[in-house]
């Protein structure tokens, strides 16, 4: 399956990326993930070995029932694969998380940001490009 520029598509396979973003999590079987943009996988299956459960969202329908597809497979029944546009679902409605484990799309990083703020969870670790990560620190002006 092929990326789709539109929706910021960005398939991250650094094995060495995601294992920095596990171990900075801390995750345990305690806790929830959410997952926002779970694209092919690669952070998921990572997150479903150390996680109590994993809720990934996915925008491309093609990508998500490859997902049921591959987790499936694998024999991994604690991940929830939600085929949603982030920005349109209610946060309210998912299975209560208490961490952000994510990569998320460059042009939808604000409202990422800003829905997520507005919701209670104890940690999150969220990939952002380095233009929108440097303006998120930059002093005013």
């Amino acid at each position: 399956m092929r990326q789709i520029k539109k929706l910021g598509q960005i398939f991250l396979a650094d094995k060495k990326f995601i294992e920095k973003e596990v171990k900075l999590a801390k995750l345990s079987k305690s806790d929830v993930v959410l997952e926002i943009g779970a694209g092919k996988g690669n952070l998921t299956e990572e997150l479903v070995k150390k996680a109590e459960q994993v809720i990934a969202v996915e925008k491309d329908k093609r990508f998500a029932e490859f997902l049921e597809r591959k987790f499936e497979k694998l024999g991994m029944e604690n991940v929830r694969i939600i085929n949603a546009d982030f920005l349109k679902l209610d946060l309210k409605s998912l299975p209560r998380f208490n961490k952000v484990v994510s990569n998320i799309p460059y042009y939808i990083s604000s409202p990422i940001t800003l829905k997520l703020i507005k919701h209670e969870f104890e940690l999150g670790v969220i990939g952002y490009q380095k233009e929108f990560a440097q303006r998120l620190i930059a002093k005013p002006g």
